[in-house]
C-alpha cells in the first residue's frame, strides 16, 4: 500500500507511464525551504503522506502563506506517514484549471 504521494510516482511511471503524472516543481523537507517567488501562478501544495492534504493554489498572489504554513505544520505529526518508510515532506506540483473537479 502506498501512502506517500512522491514515492508512488515511481510505481505509476513503471506500471502505466509517466504521462499520467503531474510535473513536480519541488520536494521540500520543510515549509520554510519553499521559495514562493519562484513558483508559477498556479500549483498544488501537498503533504506527501495521507489523503486530502492538499492546498490548491490557482493564484499565488491570493495565497494566505501563514494559513498554508499552519496547515502543513499541523499535518506533520499526523502519524499517517508512519505507514511509509519516508518522513512527511512538502510536494509542489503543477496545477491548472482543467484539473479541478466539478
Amino acid at each position: 500500500m502506498y501512502t506517500d504521494k512522491y514515492e508512488v510516482r515511481k510505481y505509476v511511471e513503471k506500471t502505466i507511464g509517466a504521462k499520467y503524472l503531474n510535473h513536480v516543481i519541488g520536494l521540500y523537507d520543510s515549509f520554510q525551504e519553499i521559495d514562493f517567488d519562484s513558483l508559477p501562478d498556479a500549483f498544488a501544495l501537498k503533504a506527501t503522506h495521507g489523503s486530502s492534504y492538499n492546498i490548491i493554489v490557482t493564484d499565488k498572489e491570493k495565497l494566505d502563506r501563514k494559513a498554508a504554513k499552519d496547515l502543513i505544520i499541523f499535518l506533520i505529526p499526523s502519524g499517517i506517514y508512519f505507514l511509509s518508510d519516508t518522513a512527511m515532506m512538502v510536494l509542489i506540483m503543477m496545477w491548472n484549471q482543467k484539473m479541478e473537479r466539478n
